[in-house]
């Protein structure tokens, strides 16, 4: 149980935490686990509609329009720009499962595609599945993670500690304790995800019934992208998609404003 946990390599603020430390004894064992197991589905949830959006963005440089409304439609179209250009102007070579209802979409990688459309491909599969399971999922992860908070104080009077020998109880007490402390420190994360992941299902609904449509319209750019080696998805958003663009400035400028650091350095 301790050796689990997401990692932090950009010291991302709102990153869920779910590393538990091992208490030794399995009352309190087993109801960490279940923590550290919602935590968990919460942080894939967060990840799908926060860092996978925003690689969808970044890859297909979807980023660059004015409309953030219109920038994950945006990212889907150039996904299939790019898949038809990689497959000679034919999008249908590529396996394209498109439904009618949530998820909408199902891709495979494709190794016939640059590198870089197939991670577009799956970033926006992981946007897609957030936005199909997280609202009602995360809602039932919010109940369990609160009676949870509100029960973790308890487990020192409820579980049984008298199998541990006298060196191994403060080492039980201090791992409940940060244990405790992981849990009543992501709950607040895990409560303010919600709205954002509702409003990001809500928006790909409106998305989504167009996504066949799409689909069966990217081949005249595709094969345009193909005739002309444009091959990446930012390279062929740069070429066909003139029109409600940031200026480089704007783009500086909205980067630095999601910026911690920047921020900080503002205030100072």
């Amino acid at each position: 149980m301790g050796c689990g946990g997401s990692k932090d390599k950009d010291g991302n603020p709102n990153e869920i935490k779910y590393q538990m430390q091992t208490v030794g004894v399995a009352a309190a064992d087993d109801f960490f686990k279940n923590v550290g197991d919602a935590l968990e589905a919460a942080e894939k949830i967060r990840k799908g509609v926060e860092d996978d959006k925003e690689e969808a963005l970044e890859l297909s440089h979807a980023y660059r329009l004015k409309d953030k409304g219109q920038r994950m439609k945006s990212a889907f179209q150039v996904l299939f720009w790019a898949i038809s250009a990689g497959n000679g102007g034919d999008v249908k070579k590529t396996k394209l499962d498109i439904v009618a209802e949530l998820p909408f979409l199902k891709f495979e990688r494709d190794g016939n595609l640059h590198n870089d459309t197939n991670r577009l491909g799956e970033s926006s599969n992981g946007f897609l599945e957030a936005c199909t399971n997280g609202p009602a999922e995360l809602e039932k992860i919010i109940t369990n993670l609160t009676a949870a908070a509100e029960k973790a104080p308890k487990l020192k009077d409820d579980c049984d500690f008298s199998g541990l020998g006298a060196m191994e109880k403060p080492k039980a007490f201090k791992n409940i304790a940060v244990n405790s402390q992981t849990l009543t420190k992501n709950l607040p994360k895990v409560k303010e995800l919600l709205p954002k992941v509702q409003e990001a299902a809500k928006d790909m609904k409106e998305i989504g019934p167009n996504l066949k449509n799409l689909v069966d319209t990217a081949d005249e750019t595709g094969k345009k992208a193909h005739e002309s080696k444009k091959t990446t998805p930012s390279e062929i958003f740069d070429e066909f998609i003139k029109d409600g663009l940031l200026t480089d400035d704007e783009v500086k400028a909205e980067r630095d404003a999601k910026d911690p650091k920047k921020k900080n350095e503002k205030k100072k």
